[in-house]
């Protein structure tokens, strides 16, 4: 399954990913690298739960009418397979 991520930097220099599709599914780290696989985990234990609570699969939508994110973002958004 993909999802689409913004990582992108806070005031306090750490990246914070976020997978906006999925509610309160955000994740950060010191490097891109390492918010790209936290936010990876946090994916996986979203949607565990989500299984286990009997929540509906999450439906594609879209954010804003432009697709972007909501956050100003440091570079383009990631695109990635868990």
């Amino acid at each position: 399954m993909r999802f689409q991520v913004y990582i992108y930097q806070g005031e306090d220099g750490k990246f914070i990913a976020d997978c906006p599709i999925i509610p309160g599914c955000m994740s950060q780290g010191d490097t891109v690298e390492e918010a790209e696989e936290n936010i990876k985990d946090v994916i996986r234990g979203c949607l565990e739960v989500r299984e286990e609570l009997g929540i509906t699969p999450i439906m594609l939508r879209r954010e804003n009418a432009s697709g972007s994110s909501p956050h100003p973002t440091r570079s383009d958004s990631y695109d990635k397979e868990l």
